[in-house]
């Protein structure tokens, strides 16, 4: 399987929780207004939205990702069926 290049957000980025966090608290996101904008105005799609998945790294470190998958359409537009 062919492996992807990931797309990381401009201007917006994830903090761990301060020391002394409660428990509940699992973290922040952070967002530079000018640079968030322009990557999510790059980024949407038909639909409006961006989508970012929070992933984890081999170290055991949070970081964002662009997620740009696209269910499956044959060549009229229709979606593929899943089997």
């Amino acid at each position: 399987m062919e492996q992807k290049t990931k797309t990381f957000p401009d201007g917006i980025f994830y903090k761990k929780p301060r020391e002394g966090a409660p428990e509940f608290v699992r973290g922040s996101l952070n967002f530079k207004v000018d640079e968030a904008v322009a990557f999510l105005q790059k980024h949407k799609g038909e639909s409006g939205y961006v989508n970012l998945d929070m992933l984890l790294s081999k170290n055991k470190e949070i970081y964002l990702a662009l997620n740009d998958y696209k269910k499956p359409t044959n060549s009229d537009g229709s979606p593929t069926p899943a089997f």
